[in-house]
């Protein structure tokens, strides 16, 4: 019998071990194929571009190509301002509503003199007039006693012309001098009634005052408020400052200060 020789049985298996092994590689293999290209890699999460909000020209330039920012640090400055015949338009409106401010705070100034001068006005009025009644109230006392003293003389003066002491023309003079005691004494009464009215009054306008004048005081604070912030406005509309918005490594920095831009150019990118 014949028999095959071990190493041609062992060469067979191995080719076709081999050969399966070609064929399996070609259906599921796969192989790395190098090539040299030109460009730049960019990182998974994407870039952030960065582009002018409006047009303007740059004013200044605050990073270079190849610097770390944070988001929020500056870029640039950018100057949005118009001119016209007359020059920049918004530094003309800016200094209007300075100038307007100013005025409006100067008036505030004016009006705290004017209230505080009111105020020293009324008080001293009120105190002049409450001295008047004072005076008034002294001399109604007084002329009451008097016509009191003058009652006594006038009863004193009929018994003693019933007693026909005394003529009936002094009784008449005596009588005739008590109804003129009486008189003035509702003179002063009247005098003091109104005394007393004018204080009321007086007293009135002194405690609501504070709240006129604050009210009075509150309209001109709120106007030179709206001043301020009309000139803060023009001001940010003339220069606003373009910021990063995330943090990351400068690349492609293409704008130099001076340049006009828009909203479609690219200044430059972020790589985080």
């Amino acid at each position: 019998v014949l028999t095959r020789p071990f190493s041609f049985t062992f060469l067979t298996i191995c080719a076709a071990l081999l050969a399966l092994a070609l064929v399996l590689f070609t259906i599921f293999g796969s192989y790395t194929d190098k090539t040299s290209v030109e460009g730049q890699l960019l990182p998974r999460l994407g870039v952030a571009r960065v582009y002018p909000p409006e047009a303007g020209i740059i004013t200044a330039v605050h990073v270079a190509d190849g610097d770390m920012v944070n988001a929020g640090d500056a870029l640039f400055t950018l100057s949005t301002s118009r001119y016209d015949g007359s020059g920049n338009v918004q530094a003309r409106l800016a200094a209007e509503a300075e100038l307007k401010k100013t005025l409006a705070e100067q008036e505030i100034q004016r009006q705290q003199r004017i209230h505080e001068n009111e105020r020293q006005a009324l008080q001293g009025s009120l105190a002049r007039l409450q001295e008047q009644r004072k005076h008034v109230k002294q001399k109604i006392a007084a002329q009451a006693q008097r016509v009191t003293l003058a009652e006594q003389i006038v009863a004193k003066q009929r018994r003693l012309v019933r007693e026909k002491a005394v003529s009936e023309v002094e009784k008449m003079r005596s009588e005739g001098a008590l109804l003129e005691l009486r008189t003035d004494l509702e003179t002063f009464k009247r005098e003091e009634a109104a005394l007393a009215r004018d204080i009321g009054e007086q007293q009135s306008t002194l405690a609501n005052l504070p709240a006129r004048q604050q009210t009075e005081i509150s309209q001109l604070e709120r106007a030179a408020a709206a001043y301020k912030q009309e000139v803060l406005d023009y001001r940010l509309r003339g220069e606003q400052t373009i910021r990063a918005a995330a943090s990351g490594r400068i690349n492609a920095l293409n704008t130099e200060a001076g340049q006009q831009v828009d909203p479609a150019r690219l200044l430059l990118s972020i790589v985080p």
